[in-house]
C-alpha cells in the first residue's frame, strides 16, 4: 500500500482554507454588476468588508455536509468507493433544514436546490430529483452544481476520473446538464491541481470529464479563444464573455454558464498567481461568492499555503468556519477539522496508508473517527490556528477599520502556528509576549458558542448549540523556552453567561470570564486541566487558556498544544432564562416548525411535524429528562442521539400509548406500552442511553409511571437531543434536563508519540 504524500496533506488544506478565503472575498459584492466592483475596489488589496465573524455560507454549507456522505454510508457498513448520488441525497435531507438556512429557499421551480429537496422528501429518488427530464434546463442547469463540489476533488487528489465520478454523483442529486457538467469539471480541476501545474494543461485534462458536445464545454473553449486573442486584457475578454454568454442569454436567476466563464477567464488571466486570479474572479462581478470560492480552492491546492499571502489572507479567516446546518453543535467549526476529514476519506479512497504522526492522528483504532474531528485541536497543519484569538486586555488592539480584525495580534503580543516546540506531531500553536508585564492577563481564547445576535442581517441564518457545558474537563499542554528565569502562571479560561436578572423574551444576559486553578509554566510540557463547576443556567461561549506573567520580561515565548474538551456533561435549562428572538431560541437549531420562548417555558408547534435540537452530537450516553405539557391533540417526542433530521431515538406520545422509536427517515416503533394522557396534562419525560441499552418513562400529576425498554443497534448510538412535535401538535416544555451526557475522552498523549 502507497503512503499518502505529505505534500498532498497540506495541500488539501490549503485548498479548502482557500475556499473559505475566497467565499469571504466574494460575498460582500454578491450579484453586483463588473462596472460597480471596479469602480468600488478596483484598488482594494484584500477582503472588502472587516468581518469579526463571518456568518455561515450555502457555499460553504454544501461541502461541509454533502461530504458526510462518506462517513454516514461507511457508518452503515456500505462501501465509500461505491458511493451514489441516493447516498448525497441522503446526507442533503439529514443535515439541511427544512426551508431555512443553509442555502437559498427561493421557492420550487425557482431555486434549483429548493426544488430538488422538496423533491426528495415527496419520495422521488436522486439523480431524477434534479434532473432536466424532471425539472427542465432552466431550473436543472443553475450555477450550485458547481459551487458545492469542492470537496469531491480534494478527496481524489491526481485523480480526474475519481473526482469526476464523485462529483457527477453529487451533482445530479440538484442539478442536471450543465448544472452537473459544471460540477465534475471544477471536481476535476481540483483534483488535477495536485499534479499539475500548467493551466492550459490543467483545462485540456479537465475537458476530457465531461462531454464535448455540451454548452460547458463549448464555454470553456470560447474563454479560452478571448485569451488567445487578446491575452493581456482580461477586462476586453470579459466583456466579450458577457456579451455572448450573459444573463440575459440564459434563463433563471443564477446559470451555471456565465460564472463558469468567469472562472475559466480568471485561471487564465491569473496566471497562476493566487491573488491575482482571486481578484480578476473577484471583480468581474455576478456570483462573485461562488466563483471566486471555486477558483480559489483550485489555485490553493495548484500554490499551496506558501503561494498564499499569509497576513492578507490566512490570517483574517484565523481556521474559522461557521455553518448552518440542522445540527447547531456542527455549526461551529474550524478549517483543520474539516481538512482532516478531507485527508481521511482521500486515503481510503485511493487505497493509501497515512504517514506518521498522521495516522494516529486522524485515524481511531477502528479506523473510523478522527481525532481531529472529535474535538482535538492539534496545530498540525501548517499555519492552523483553530480559531483561537489573542486578547490582551491590558494593551488595546490597534484597530484599522479599512482592514479585517488581525485575531493574532495584541499590543505586541503575536499568536501563531508554530514548529519550534510540540507536545505531539511536529507543530504547536505558539506565544510571543513582546513587553510583558508582571501580573497582566493574556487570553488564548476559542469560540464554542454563537448567539442568534451574533449573524444579524446575514443570509443562511445559523443556528447554534454550545460546544462544551459544565460537568465537562478542559485539556491542554503548555509549556515556556528553555532555560527561563522566570516565567508565567497558566489556567483554562471560559467565558458563561451570568444568570439575567429579569425573566422572558427580554431578559438580558452578561457573560463572565471565569478561571481554573493557576499552575507554573516550565520548559517541559506540563498537562493544564480543569473540570467546569455543574453549575445550571449557563452557556458557555468562549474557552482557552490564560497566561500571567511573574515578573516583567523583555519577551516571554509560550506554546501550546493537544487542547481537548470531553468528560461528562450535566445541564438544565430553563428557557425563560436564555435570550430569543422571533426567529429561534438561543442555543436550540430547527429542522422545522415554529420555536419560540414565551414567559412559562418553550413552545414548539408546526403544520405536520415539528422538530428542535440541542446538545453536543458527540455525545455517546446521558439521561435526559423534560417536563412537557401538550396543549393540543398530537403526537409528541422526546429525542435522543439525534444525528440529523433524518437519524435519532426517541420516547413518543401517541394517543393512548407510550412508545420508543428509530427515526431513519421516519418513525418506526421498537417498543411500546399502554399510557393514557391528557391535553394540558403536565407530564415528566425520561429517556437514556447507555451502551446499547434504550431506556424510557413518563410519570403523570398524579405519580402514575410507564416504563418500557429495548435493545439498540451501536450504529445508532450518540447524538444530539431534542423535542418533536407531530401531527400538527403544540407543545410546552418547562424544563429540560441533561444529565451524564459523555463525551469520550481524547487522551492524545497514548495515541501519539511525544516530540
Amino acid at each position: 500500500m502507497q503512503v499518502f504524500p505529505l505534500d498532498w496533506i497540506e495541500r488539501i488544506y490549503a485548498g479548502w482554507l482557500a475556499k473559505l478565503i475566497g467565499v469571504r472575498l466574494g460575498a460582500p459584492v454578491e450579484g453586483w454588476e463588473h462596472e460597480r466592483v471596479m469602480e468600488s475596489h478596483r484598488n482594494t488589496p484584500g477582503f472588502i468588508d472587516r468581518y469579526d465573524v463571518f456568518g455561515a455560507d450555502d457555499d460553504i454549507n454544501g461541502p461541509l455536509f454533502f461530504m458526510r456522505a462518506l462517513h454516514d454510508l461507511s457508518a452503515a457498513g456500505g462501501r465509500v468507493k461505491e458511493l451514489t448520488a441516493q447516498d448525497v441525497a441522503h446526507a442533503l435531507l439529514n443535515y439541511a433544514p427544512y426551508e431555512h438556512g443553509f442555502f437559498w429557499w427561493g421557492g420550487y421551480g425557482i431555486s434549483t436546490e429548493h426544488t430538488a429537496y422538496l423533491n426528495l422528501r415527496a419520495g422521488i429518488p436522486a439523480p431524477r430529483s434534479g434532473s432536466v427530464e424532471q425539472n427542465g434546463p432552466t431550473v436543472a442547469e443553475q450555477i450550485g452544481g458547481q459551487i458545492f463540489i469542492d470537496g469531491w476533488g480534494l478527496v481524489a487528489p491526481g485523480n480526474p476520473e475519481l473526482a469526476a465520478r464523485l462529483a457527477r454523483a453529487a451533482a445530479s442529486v440538484t442539478h442536471g446538464g450543465d448544472g452537473v457538467h459544471g460540477g465534475v469539471f471544477i471536481a476535476s480541476l481540483i483534483s488535477l491541481a495536485f499534479v499539475e501545474r500548467d493551466i492550459d494543461r490543467l483545462l485540456d485534462r479537465a475537458l476530457e470529464q465531461i462531454p464535448a458536445a455540451s454548452g460547458y464545454a463549448r464555454l470553456v473553449g470560447a474563454v479560452r479563444s478571448y485569451h488567445r486573442e487578446q491575452p493581456d486584457d482580461w477586462t476586453a475578454a470579459f466583456r466579450r464573455l458577457r456579451e455572448a454568454h450573459g444573463y440575459d442569454r440564459h434563463g433563471g436567476g443564477c446559470h451555471i454558464l456565465p460564472n463558469s466563464g468567469i472562472i475559466v477567464l480568471a485561471l487564465l488571466y491569473g496566471k497562476g498567481d493566487f491573488d491575482r486570479t482571486i481578484r480578476i474572479a473577484n471583480l468581474c462581478g455576478w456570483d462573485t461568492d461562488c466563483n471566486v470560492g471555486n477558483v480559489a480552492c483550485i489555485m490553493g491546492v495548484l500554490v499551496g499555503l506558501g503561494g498564499i499571502d499569509y497576513e492578507r489572507w490566512i490570517t483574517p479567516v484565523h481556521d474559522q468556519t461557521i455553518a448552518s446546518s440542522v445540527l447547531g453543535s456542527r455549526n461551529v467549526q474550524d478549517a483543520t477539522a474539516f481538512a482532516a476529514y478531507l485527508v481521511r476519506m482521500a486515503a481510503r479512497l485511493g487505497d493509501y496508508r497515512l504517514p506518521a504522526p498522521w495516522d494516529r492522528l486522524l485515524l481511531s483504532e477502528d479506523g473510523e473517527e478522527s481525532v481531529a474531528e472529535a474535538g482535538l485541536c492539534h496545530f498540525e497543519f501548517p499555519t492552523s490556528t483553530q480559531g483561537f484569538e489573542l486578547e490582551r486586555p491590558r494593551v488595546p488592539s490597534e484597530v484599522d477599520d479599512s482592514a479585517p480584525r488581525n485575531h493574532l495580534c495584541a499590543g505586541g503580543a503575536v499568536l501563531a502556528n508554530s514548529r519550534d516546540r510540540a507536545h505531539t506531531g511536529e507543530r504547536s500553536l505558539g506565544l510571543c509576549i513582546s513587553g510583558a508585564v508582571a501580573g497582566e492577563r493574556l487570553r488564548v481564547v476559542r469560540r464554542s458558542f454563537y448567539g442568534l445576535e451574533d449573524f444579524a442581517g446575514r443570509g443562511y441564518r445559523p443556528e447554534i448549540s454550545p460546544q462544551l457545558y459544565p460537568g465537562q474537563e478542559i485539556r491542554a499542554f503548555a509549556c515556556t523556552t528553555a532555560g527561563a528565569r522566570v516565567s508565567a502562571r497558566v489556567a483554562i479560561r471560559l467565558r458563561s453567561s451570568t444568570r439575567p436578572d429579569g425573566r422572558g423574551a427580554a431578559a438580558r444576559v452578561d457573560y463572565e470570564w471565569i478561571a481554573g486553578p493557576e499552575r507554573v509554566l516550565t520548559a517541559d510540557w506540563s498537562e493544564v486541566s480543569w473540570t467546569i463547576p455543574a453549575e445550571d443556567e449557563r452557556i458557555i461561549d468562549s474557552f482557552g487558556l490564560e497566561l500571567i506573567p511573574l515578573a516583567d520580561q523583555e519577551e516571554l515565548s509560550v506554546w501550546m498544544d493537544d487542547i481537548a474538551t470531553d468528560g461528562m456533561a450535566g445541564t438544565s435549562l430553563l428557557f425563560t432564562r436564555e435570550a430569543n428572538d422571533y426567529r429561534g431560541v438561543n442555543g436550540w437549531s430547527r429542522f422545522r416548525g415554529l420555536l419560540r420562548q414565551e414567559t412559562d417555558g418553550l413552545h414548539l408547534s408546526g403544520a405536520g411535524r415539528a422538530e428542535a435540537y440541542c446538545g453536543d452530537h458527540r455525545w455517546t450516553s446521558g439521561v435526559l429528562e423534560a417536563v412537557c405539557v401538550p396543549q393540543l391533540p398530537g403526537v409528541y417526542r422526546l429525542l435522543a442521539a439525534v444525528q440529523g433530521a433524518e437519524r435519532c431515538l426517541a420516547l413518543a406520545l401517541h394517543p393512548g400509548e407510550l412508545r420508543l422509536e428509530r427515526k431513519l427517515g421516519d418513525y418506526e416503533p421498537l417498543a411500546a406500552a399502554a399510557f393514557d394522557w391528557a391535553v394540558g396534562e403536565r407530564l415528566t419525560l425520561e429517556i437514556e442511553v447507555s451502551g446499547t441499552r434504550l431506556t424510557a418513562a413518563v410519570t403523570n400529576a398524579a405519580g402514575e409511571r410507564q416504563s418500557l425498554g429495548c435493545r439498540v443497534e451501536e450504529a445508532w448510538l450518540g447524538g444530539c437531543v431534542g423535542l418533536g412535535s407531530d401531527d400538527n401538535g403544540h407543545l410546552l416544555c418547562e424544563r429540560f434536563e441533561v444529565r451524564e451526557a459523555l463525551v469520550p475522552s481524547l487522551r492524545v498523549g497514548s495515541l501519539l508519540p511525544t516530540a
